[in-house]
């Protein structure tokens, strides 16, 4: 066999033998220092030290039949409590409590095999602990191989090419890992014989069934097949017994599952029952997510639990918590339906109000998505939950406190209107040095071209204009509360530039008014004489298209 292509791992030999010989190792744990006595607690009944020394005492026929309907795991640790326990339990005269124990607590679990004992079964099948290190839980059960180990390390896949393939056939393969397979499907596994060098085996196994193998010398050829065929009736039988565990433990655990659904819908349906004839309807229930009390709603309905006059004194309070936290859910998504509607009305007055004022003033006046977000607005329309409507009346008893807090809010909108300029220096425009200079005077100057936020329209208005432009007050963005606000108007200098430029052309000073930039539409034509452009056009439609012919 070649060096180097075994894994160098120890077989945990010397537990299988202590625990077949009837010894099982105990966990160890840590001593933990004993408080001072602060006296509260003397005179409080006598130890309990040694109680279990009694059962020594119990007529023999009734101390089998009181272990008998104990747990495997429990005789498992009550052979750990003295020598005594250990002496009776680990005997081979205790077999048949061992088996009335399991057949007891765990109908249906295949037999004990005859090449196992009692209390290495149980070890095996309950107790869960890692054969290497003694630590728990293990992670990896095969029983097959019949191991419980942290890690994958007792097993070995690749021997080399220089095993003969018939080894394979004489030992478990494992079954971890996706390896399981059923005996009595004609699709899978069908007999020792089908193991291959591809599949997992037990190291040290491997090692005694290689080194037992290769000790038959040439011309021994009776004792060598009389070795194999035994090995492979033994192997036979380990796996098929394997085989019948996992199934067996696969079923357990379907019907655990079931059962617990089942006491599950049984708690949900009696909590609900309850909180009905208490007055909370489904509708005060958390549906989903969207509630933030949602997770513990479901932690309290879904236990699979039967629900008991103590659990639900004790769940109540957390329920009501949750009830409440939808009710202030519900409260708020119908304050801001109606705060949309309120918003909504306010909008059609708003707008009249601004075709009411000359263009002017109406142009300083702030656009609706930020008139609705100024106090005195949102105060009369959040006035009693939002319920009261928005009429005309109402809007011109907040007239005054309007024009006042509007007129507070124009340093606030030059500023955002500055934000909107891009310049050549900003990212994507190149490092020409800018000329513009972003200060108040800039929205005054003639460089303070706006374009329509909308795609498709090519308008250019001057500030403060750009604020009565349609678009503005009509191109909305969504937001939460189910309102669309207006989009933002741009100036970029590649567009003012070339505005600039078009304005010299037509012999116009630069700082010409909205109303003669208007005055322009559909009066320009480009001499490029495109047929794809539709002429006349408009000032801002030709500065558009020469942008992009540039």
């Amino acid at each position: 066999m070649p060096r180097g292509l075994l894994m160098n791992v120890e077989s945990g030999k010397a537990d299988e033998e202590a625990v077949s010989s009837g010894s099982a190792s105990a966990p160890h744990y840590k001593r933990t220092k004993n408080r001072p006595s602060d006296g509260k607690n003397k005179g409080r009944g006598k130890s309990r030290t040694g109680k279990l020394a009694y059962l020594l005492d119990v007529p023999m026929d009734i101390f089998f039949e009181i272990l008998s309907q104990l747990a495997p795991l429990d005789l498992l640790q009550l052979s750990r409590v003295s020598k005594a326990f250990r002496a009776e339990l680990m005997s081979r005269s205790a077999k048949h409590i061992w088996a009335a124990s399991r057949q007891n607590n765990f109908p249906g679990c295949p037999d004990c095999p005859a090449d196992l004992s009692e209390p290495r079964y149980a070890n095996l099948l309950f107790e869960h602990n890692c054969m290497e290190c003694g630590s728990s839980p293990s992670k990896m059960i095969d029983y097959v191989l019949r191991v419980s180990v942290k890690k994958g390390a007792t097993m070995a896949k690749t021997y080399g090419k220089a095993i003969d393939d018939v080894v394979y056939t004489l030992l478990p393969c494992a079954t971890i890992n996706g390896y399981y397979q059923d005996p009595d499907s004609s699709m899978s596994w069908s007999g020792s014989y089908a193991n291959n060098g591809k599949l997992h085996y037990h190291k040290a196994e491997f090692e005694e069934v290689v080194q037992k193998y290769l000790s038959f010398g040439a011309r021994d050829t009776e004792s060598r097949v009389k070795y194999i065929q035994d090995r492979r009736d033994s192997t036979e039988a380990i796996m098929k017994h394997g085989f019948e565990i996992n199934e067996w433990k696969q079923q357990a655990r379907y019907e655990q599952a079931a059962e617990e659904s089942l006491k599950q819908r049984r708690r949900q349906q009696s909590i609900k029952a309850k909180l009905i004839e208490l007055g909370h309807g489904p509708r005060t229930w958390p549906t989903s997510y969207r509630y933030p009390c949602y997770g513990t709603w479901t932690k309290v309905l879904d236990q699979p639990r039967e629900l008991t006059p103590r659990i639900w004194s004790a769940v109540l309070p957390k329920l009501l918590s949750c009830i409440e936290e939808v009710k202030e859910v519900h409260a708020e998504e119908e304050r801001r339906r109606l705060r949309c509607i309120r918003k909504k009305e306010f909008f059609a007055i708003y707008m009249a109000f601004l075709h009411d004022l000359d263009d002017a003033k109406a142009a300083r006046m702030p656009d609706f998505g930020r008139a609705v977000e100024l106090e005195p607005v949102v105060s009369f329309i959040d006035e009693q939950g939002c319920t009261i409507p928005v009429t005309e009346e109402r809007w011109s008893s907040i007239q005054d406190e309007f024009m006042t807090s509007a007129k507070k809010a124009e340093p606030e909108i030059r500023k955002q209107y500055l934000s909107q300029v891009f310049t050549s220096e900003q990212p994507g425009w190149g490092a020409a040095p800018s000329s513009l200079q972003l200060d108040e005077a800039f929205l005054s100057s003639p460089q303070a071209l706006y374009a329509c936020p909308v795609v498709g329209c090519h308008e250019l208005c001057r500030f403060p204009e750009i604020q009565l432009h349609p678009h503005v007050q009509y191109a909305w963005t969504a937001r939460e509360d189910g309102l669309l606000v207006p989009a933002l108007a741009y100036c970029k200098e590649q567009t003012v530039d070339i505005a600039l430029k078009v304005l010299r052309i037509l012999g116009l000073p630069e700082d010409s008014s909205q109303s003669m930039l208007e005055g322009l539409r559909g009066r320009l034509e480009c001499l490029c004489r495109n047929p794809g452009l539709l002429q006349p056009m408009s000032f801002g439609a030709l500065v558009s298209y020469s942008c992009r012919d540039r």
